[in-house]
């Protein structure tokens, strides 16, 4: 694998996150290439990558950054085995706007998707009341949101109190099953820094036009495409 981000504390973590962890996972990290943002060219990292002749990409992008790595590999003519960017540019609405069909086929990581509700009803029962409210689909922003407010809730009511303290104490015996939420977690359970030790994401590729969840397998619409098609297939 090869990684490729922006020269931020959030890339530079991502890409020593994945180098600890690929080789635990049998994997071998044959290039890193980080820029500074607004990159004014990724044709130099691109080209250092594919010399290193990676299965996989794994990127920490912004939308600029995302846009420009899309028109990047089309003009090389080079479609890697595959492209997997860390919840980044690529999730933006306008990514697809912008690069249409180019964008096809590349992976993402997502704290939440709406295609879960085609696997678990919940998820579309809720998004369902959102619409009627809104006009519009949840994101992961929402639901997100919308799991902190039903976790306090549960914090509360289990306090019977709306003391500081006693809610402090609940929350923090907080345990939620995945049954009761809409997002791709098995549950909600805090650890001793007051993070849930069950959150989860789940993968998504892009495909006619629309974020598919192709992993976790359990929450899974649509059959992974690997490797991707090269440009003159798509």
């Amino acid at each position: 694998m090869a990684l490729l981000a922006e020269d931020s504390e959030a890339g530079a973590t991502a890409n020593q996150v994945a180098k600890e962890m690929a080789p635990g996972y049998k994997y071998r990290v044959v290039a890193t290439e980080t820029y500074h943002y607004p990159p004014a060219s990724l044709s130099a990292e691109l080209l250092r990558i594919k010399s290193a002749n990676p299965d996989l990409i794994m990127g920490l992008n912004l939308f600029l950054d995302s846009l420009m790595i899309v028109r990047t590999l089309k003009e090389m003519r080079w479609a890697p085995r595959g492209f997997l960017e860390h919840n980044g540019g690529m999730m933006v609405p306008d990514f697809l706007k912008t690069v249409g069909k180019d964008g096809h086929f590349f992976l993402s990581r997502a704290a939440w998707a709406l295609g879960m509700g085609r696997r678990k009803a919940l998820v579309a029962r809720v998004n369902d009341l959102y619409r009627k409210r809104y006009g519009t689909d949840m994101d992961d922003i929402n639901a997100r949101s919308f799991t902190a407010m039903l976790t306090l809730a549960d914090g509360i009511n289990r306090a019977g109190s709306t003391n500081g303290e006693a809610i402090a104490k609940a929350l923090r015996a907080t345990s939620i099953p995945g049954s009761q939420l809409i997002m791709p977690w098995p549950g909600v359970e805090f650890d001793e820094k007051g993070q849930n030790k069950l959150a989860a994401s789940v993968m998504v590729q892009i495909l006619d036009g629309e974020y598919k969840i192709v992993w976790p397998f359990d929450l899974a619409e649509a059959q992974l495409v690997w490797p991707f098609p090269s440009w003159d297939k798509r």
